[in-house]
């Protein structure tokens, strides 16, 4: 028992340290527990756990389950999941949230402004634009990676180009606009993962890079339509699609000319060759 339980957390480590997940469809237990310290970063952890408490403070509710203890959490790992740094636009935001929370700044966010107007209200403003970059196209996979400060349009226009298109309907404004206001269809179903700035300054990643992804509380879900008062969206990865072929643009297929299979087929169907008999030559 003890060798199977250790080989198969080494294929839990394999998982995370290409990038995957710990659980497809079934969750985590006490057994997988543990595990959750390698792929999510103790800030996420902290917000699991709050989250945990808000809707359960009895703790009634599967209470040995999916979060990692204090403890299981303190312990040292060689398993690391691979996490890219943020942008430099991103840092910077980042930073700048850090010390808004360390005098208690009221912050508003803001990007294309298609959606809220900007009130002058005494918050702080977060300009989101700047966060435009698509950081990842993973073409075998079929996910994009993209900051939350890009312009749906021209992200579309981009992904187009490379021979794919969002699985998501028309939006005038930012990919982070569209999720806090949920003003396009397909999203829900298309998200995959996010990395989120707090207005502690803290840094969160919800969901991941996989479809079949319950490694977790599935956050992301409750950004959509929260107008931005929970968090403010760094980046998100997505689905994409291959894109169409536009019509006309393939070559026109040979005229049928029956080989000896289609000619044994013909005789399976329509051994007296009574349909259209001039395809196989009356």
């Amino acid at each position: 028992t003890r060798r199977v339980k250790r080989a198969g957390f080494e294929v839990l480590e394999s998982c995370v340290e290409l990038g995957g997940s710990l659980s497809g469809e079934h969750g985590i237990g006490a057994d997988k527990r543990a595990a959750m310290a390698w792929l999510f970063t103790p800030e996420t952890l902290a917000l699991f756990r709050r989250v945990k408490e808000a809707f359960d403070p009895g703790r009634l509710s599967n209470p040995d389950k999916l979060i990692p203890t204090a403890e299981e959490s303190a312990r040292p790992s060689r398993v690391r999941f691979p996490r890219r740094e943020l942008s430099e636009p991103a840092a910077r935001l980042v930073e700048t949230v850090r010390e808004a929370a360390a005098r208690g700044a009221p912050l508003a966010l803001t990007g294309a402004a298609t959606r809220l107007p900007r009130r002058e209200n005494g918050c702080l403003w977060l300009e989101l634009l700047p966060l435009s970059s698509i950081r990842e196209l993973d073409r075998g996979n079929y996910t994009a990676t993209v900051e939350a400060g890009a312009r749906v349009p021209e992200l579309r226009a981009a992904l187009a180009a490379e021979g794919f298109h969002l699985p998501f309907g028309p939006a005038a404004g930012t990919l982070g606009g569209a999720i806090a206001c949920r003003s396009a269809w397909g999203l829900r179903d298309n998200l995959l993962g996010a990395r989120a700035l707090l207005a502690s300054g803290e840094v969160v990643e919800l969901g991941g890079k996989v479809v079949k992804n319950v490694a977790g509380y599935d956050l992301l879900k409750v950004l959509l339509g929260s107008q931005g008062g929970y968090a403010a969206l760094l980046e998100v990865t997505f689905r994409v699609l291959a894109r169409p072929p536009v019509p006309g643009s393939d070559p026109l297929p040979a005229p049928f000319a029956p080989n000896r299979w289609h000619r044994a087929l013909k005789k399976a169907f329509d051994p007296g060759n009574r349909l259209n008999p001039w395809v196989f030559g009356a």
